[in-house]
């Protein structure tokens, strides 16, 4: 590096730190910007988001460690500071364009700090450090308290009003846009491989922020040219995900606490149904050309046509002795399950079928799950990932498919797992015969992209959530062996001591709290079968039929040769699902809004660490 080249660069490390400070402490103003005017409020959210994604950059690009490290240390080099930024930001023109960005961030608030005050409700206080942790890591007591009180921020005085229409009104909405822009600029700086990293942490935020979630969730829609970004509108979809299971949440909660203090029955708590409801999303069986049910060998889906649109229709069945109380309540499951699903389908990255609606079958005790095909000219029925594993085994010559097809699919159960668990759901039933793949290449060795099904068993990650009473087909289906294959180890134990204890001419039915751990390691089995593109069936007939001796095997022999067939960097993703316990003892669970956001968080934080973003290198 020449001597100009080097004079660039420390010139730009050291007025980084300045203009960085500047803009979180005017930022940290619009965290208390607060107006119980809508039309006001919403802008005000648009600019504490592009608050939060500010954060989220200097925390993400290495920015916030510099920092620290240089107001600790006034005397340390250049070179130790730079050590803290990747590799593609210690360029001297890289620098100065991040300088110039943030710079130019730092004026434009400086000229917005009157209005901004003018709008905000209380000075915040603290170090820029206290600032940024408390907007990257939200006090979990101060969260519960914000979504607790009910009281709305004070009305705009009639002076304050006009000023907003006559000139704050355009120049809030010319600030936000600008803040959009540079937050892009410094976005597009980062490496590639860091960006996918700052959008997640950027969610994680929204997740572990409730009282963000609520405003962002409130949002309008076609709110001025705003709602066009995209990047809004992604993680607004989150936000209305997490706001639609809370509202479920919260009226549980206060049903329970007056189950608790009433001596009568508990059909109060079944009257939500109208309160968010999507009427649109209730079908009639009627409306489907169904095949006739084998009450010996039941159906977990089938296809159809609802209307001309070809359909996929999973079935979620019943015991035929729930009471009419609990079925109200599953009908409720079921239709926010449906809701969640359509919205799901939206978000980038996530594989799962558009939802088109749900329908109560009681003749046969079930509820039909309606999804439509892939958009395209998929006609035909799709086969699951466990019907192409075997038959790929039993070709001649036996047919392995492409390595990018597979990193590409294992890439896409990733993230769309993630953002299952980000939306506080769980599957509980995740194999490769509820892995769906529509094939529209003849070629053999092609592999699309697959989408995740079989949501009988889904249900909201939530204390007070209702456990079903499975239909006895379960008994030889659900609970089978080679659908415990699946199974973490722990809760497979668990299933046996539960049943050993019971009589054996009644349906197994697993009663210990389902943990999103056991959602991760079935994914990790899944990521192993298409690793080594093998069913597990063989893996198991391999291992004689022998339990213990399967999970042995599957961790110590047929793990690490993924090394050779996939690389060492997605055996050890598959191993992480297999063995790590993200979040720490989940097992161990305290009540309460602050443990559970801060337990959901910290696991989500290390699944994007240690599978996510690692399972981005390869792809």
């Amino acid at each position: 590096m020449s001597g100009p080249d080097v004079i660039g660069v420390i010139s730009a490390v050291f007025a980084l730190p300045g203009v960085v400070k500047s803009c979180i402490d005017l930022l940290d103003l619009a965290s208390s910007a607060r107006s119980a005017e809508s039309h006001i409020e919403d802008l005000l959210v648009h600019l504490q988001w592009q608050r939060i994604q500010f954060y989220c950059w200097v925390q993400q690009s290495g920015f916030a460690n510099l920092i620290i490290r240089y107001e600790a240390r006034p005397d340390c080099t250049m070179s130790d500071l730079l050590q803290l930024l990747p590799q593609e930001l210690r360029f001297e023109f890289v620098l100065s364009h991040i300088a110039r960005s943030i710079a130019n961030m730092s004026q434009r608030l400086r000229t917005s700090q009157t209005m901004l005050e003018r709008y905000a409700t209380s000075c915040p206080s603290g170090s820029w450090t206290d600032k940024l942790r408390r907007a990257i890591n939200p006090s979990q007591q101060a969260l519960a308290q914000t979504v607790a009180t009910t009281r709305e921020p004070p009305k705009l005085d009639f002076l304050t009003r006009l000023r907003w229409v006559a000139s704050d009104e355009k120049k809030l909405t010319q600030l936000v846009g600008e803040l959009r822009s540079y937050n892009a600029e410094l976005k597009d700086i980062l490496p590639t491989l860091l960006r996918g990293p700052l959008e997640r942490q950027i969610g994680i935020v929204l997740v572990a922020s409730r009282s963000l979630t609520t405003r962002i969730a409130g949002v309008q829609e076609g709110f001025q040219e705003l709602e066009l970004y995209k990047d809004f509108r992604q993680h607004q979809g989150m936000a209305r995900l997490l706001e639609q299971g809370r509202e479920i949440e919260d009226f549980d909660r206060a049903s329970h606490e007056a189950d608790e203090d009433s001596t009568g029955s508990r059909s109060e708590r079944r009257t939500f149904r109208g309160v968010c409801a999507e009427p649109g999303l209730y079908r009639d069986v009627s409306e489907f050309r169904l095949v006739a049910r084998d009450s010996l060998q039941p159906t977990s889906r089938e296809y159809t046509l609802d209307g001309n649109i070809p359909v996929v229709i999973e079935w979620r069945y019943y015991s035929s002795g729930t009471s009419r109380e609990d079925l109200a309540y599953l009908d409720l499951r079921v239709h926010m399950l449906a809701m969640q699903l359509k919205q799901s389908s939206t978000l980038e990255g996530v594989n799962v079928l558009p939802c088109r609606g749900h329908f109560l079958d009681k003749a046969n005790h079930r509820y039909g799950l309606v999804f439509q095909f892939p958009e395209g000219t998929h006609t035909s029925a799709p086969i699951t990932l466990q019907v192409r594993l075997v038959e790929d085994l039993q070709a001649k010559p036996r047919v392995y498919r492409d390595y990018e097809d597979r990193l590409r699919a294992a890439h896409t159960l990733i993230i769309t797992m993630y953002q299952m668990l980000c939306a506080n759901w769980l599957h509980k039933n995740l194999t490769s015969e509820n892995i769906l793949i529509f094939e529209d290449s003849p070629h053999p060795f092609n592999l699309p992209v697959p989408h995740i099904g079989g949501f009988d068993f889904t249900r909201r990650d939530a204390d007070l959530e209702m456990t079903e009473s499975f239909a006895s087909h379960y008994k030889t289906a659900y609970a089978s062996i080679e659908k415990r294959l699946y199974w973490h180890p722990d809760r497979s134990a668990r299933f046996e001591k539960e049943l050993r204890g019971k009589d054996r001419s009644r349906p197994p039915q697993p009663t210990e709290k389902y943990r999103r751990q056991y959602d991760v390691y079935s994914l990790g089995v899944v990521l192993l079968e298409i690793g080594l593109w093998c069913p597990l069936k063989r893996i198991w007939k391999d291992c004689r039929e022998d339990f213990d001796k399967f999970l042995s095997e599957l961790t110590h022999t047929y793990t690490p040769q993924l090394r050779g067939r996939m690389g060492r960097v997605y055996a050890d993703i598959v191993r992480c699902c297999l063995e790590y316990d993200f979040g720490g003892d989940l097992g161990t669970r305290v009540p309460g809004l602050e443990e559970d956001a801060l337990e959901r968080r910290r696991f989500l934080e290390q699944f994007n660490t240690l599978v996510v973003c690692r399972i981005e290198q390869l792809v």
